[in-house]
């Protein structure tokens, strides 16, 4: 592994960044003197009864400054300690042990620079069960951070992040030393998705010399089963909220001091304070597991789970939407919902029909591993009204696509789905090069007009395919005109639900269904209203 002689020397070739402490973008870049290419001892540690600790994570780790509250709750609780972190949206360990990137240098200046006690790292969601790159560059990441660790006397801590509460999971493929890309998105529950990062903890674990494991996802899930009421979640349904936080730094202080914070006094005003408290002693004092298994389905009331297949970039998948509309399928037709995903970053369906393709491949692989119910595609935001010949090609792609993939007996039924137009988007043009190339020109009408446009364009696909319309886009134009507002990212999300829901089953959502996600009655039925409008075929 890279000793201390190496990292120094390719430090002090690299250009001086400046370590962040603390700072959740991390994102300064100088003022720092580099250390010489020669190695030099790390300066011993002062015996002044502190405690060093380093964070090395993400969103996970930095959102409502966990490390600091740990920090605040040590200090309540009479502890001499000092705490910094190096935190950025989406970091894996890969990137901290990657010396050609911002936060690898960053993370080795500060690693060096004093005799740490702990430092926390924190295993990338990147990593999922239906791909191993992510998960295997994460374990070798991890054998670096850790050399470098006990070369300053440090011991590794593994922080294991809870699941996320949206039904399903982005999936990535490594693509470099510190680098991912998203290939597609996966069904999975809460508690799997747990389950599956604990276990993920227990393997970094056992290439960091036995760390210890720092149980937040555990401590999530007991919290969960001890008060339902307790919200642990930001709106996402991924990040933690201000209690999530709160019982993630009460993990981080029992799992350090191996004792209880029953007489702390540091509660940030939180009355399910107690509670939590009580639940992470129990979690990293007494090794409480939670039950990780999904609930049976009656047999006697089953229904075939609903299988939905979706084809496009992340703005159709975002906000938390596959969440939603299990969600509202199980409160209104009593049904499970299958929903996968296959993504690409900027969707083309000329991309989608390449077999050699990324999510070509991707495509073929997950089309034929169900019996799908419905396949909804989205329209690609490359056709404008003045790119005939890009929206040419992506109609024959759809139809080549359907043909080759969805047709015969069993077909699914194929959907067309917009999303909204922005103001004068830029037009595209087709080069002959299989990339849609920018024309440096832009269109001059509104949003207003371009949903139209996508509207009529989505409705000539559909009818080549033989497929239907879902016109999310045109439903939340004329919500946000009706209401003069943007709307929210949860109204966003559930009016997609909603929107898929009146497609897929056509019919209204029926008024004994009172899943309104977190956005209430008065607003749930108006986004019903207008997601019906545009999605329900007469």
């Amino acid at each position: 592994m890279a000793s201390l002689h190496r990292y120094l020397s390719l430090a002090a070739a690299s250009v001086a960044l400046c370590a962040c402490n603390g700072n959740p973008t991390a994102s300064s870049s100088s003022g720092v003197t580099l250390p010489s290419s020669e190695p030099t001892s790390v300066s011993s540690k002062e015996d002044d009864g502190y405690l060093d600790v380093l964070f090395l994570g993400n969103s996970l780790m930095f959102f409502n400054d966990m490390p600091q509250m740990f920090e605040e709750m040590a200090t309540v609780a009479g502890k001499k300690i000092r705490v910094e972190s190096i935190t950025q949206g989406s970091a894996t360990i890969s990137l901290f042990a990657d010396i050609n990137t911002d936060m690898g240098m960053q993370a080795m200046i500060k690693i060096y620079e004093k005799e740490w006690d702990y430092i926390v790292i924190e295993p990338s969601r990147r990593a999922s069960p239906w791909e191993t790159t992510v998960y295997n560059a994460e374990i070798e990441a991890a054998e670096v951070i850790y050399d470098m660790a006990q070369e300053v006397g440090a011991e590794i801590l593994i922080y294991a992040v809870w699941g996320n509460d949206t039904g399903n999971l982005d999936v990535y493929q490594q693509t470099g030393a510190s680098t991912s890309i998203k290939t597609g998105n996966q069904p999975i529950s809460r508690k799997a998705h747990t389950a599956f990062l604990h276990q993920f903890a227990v393997d970094v674990s056992a290439v960091t010399g036995n760390a210890a494991i720092i149980e937040a996802g555990y401590a999530f899930e007991n919290a969960i089963a001890r008060d339902p009421s307790i919200n642990l979640y930001y709106s996402d349904s991924k990040h933690p909220s201000l209690e999530g936080s709160y019982l993630a730094g009460l993990t981080v202080f029992g799992t350090i001091y191996h004792e209880t914070n029953a007489y702390m006094s540091y509660d940030k005003r939180l009355s399910c304070a107690a509670t939590l408290k009580e639940v992470a002693d129990a979690t990293t004092l007494d090794g409480l597991v939670p039950d990780l298994t999904d609930e049976e389905k009656d047999p006697s009331t089953d229904l075939p789970d609903l299988n939905v297949l979706c084809v496009g970039s992340n703005y159709m998948s975002d906000y938390s939407v596959s969440k939603m509309f299990a969600a509202l399928v199980q409160d209104a037709e009593k049904r499970d919902v299958n929903m996968q995903w296959v993504l690409s970053g900027n969707y083309t369906n000329r991309d989608a029909a390449d077999p050699n393709s990324t999510i070509g491949a991707n495509l073929r692989t997950t089309a034929a591993s169900s019996v799908w119910d419905a396949v909804i595609f989205q329209l690609s935001r490359r056709c404008t009204a003045s790119s005939s010949d890009v929206e040419a090609g992506e109609k024959e792609a759809i139809i080549s696509i359907v043909d080759e993939l969805f047709s015969g007996e069993n077909a699914p039924r194929i959907f067309i789905y917009t999303m909204q137009s922005g103001d004068n988007p830029s037009i595209f043009t087709d080069d002959g090069s299989n990339v849609y190339a920018k024309a440096g020109r832009t269109e001059s009408y509104s949003a207003e007009v371009g949903t139209q446009y996508f509207k009529d364009t989505a409705e000539d696909w559909a009818e080549a395919v033989h497929g239907e319309t879902i016109l999310y886009g045109s439903a939340l134009i004329d919500y946000n005109a009706a209401y003069n507002k943007s709307a929210t990212h949860a109204e966003m999300g559930y009016m997609k639900a909603c929107c898929f829901y009146n497609a897929i089953f056509e019919k209204s959502i029926p008024s004994s269904c009172t899943y309104y996600y977190n956005i209430g009655e008065t607003l749930g039925l108006a986004v019903r209203e207008y997601a019906e409008q545009y999605c329900l075929s007469a």
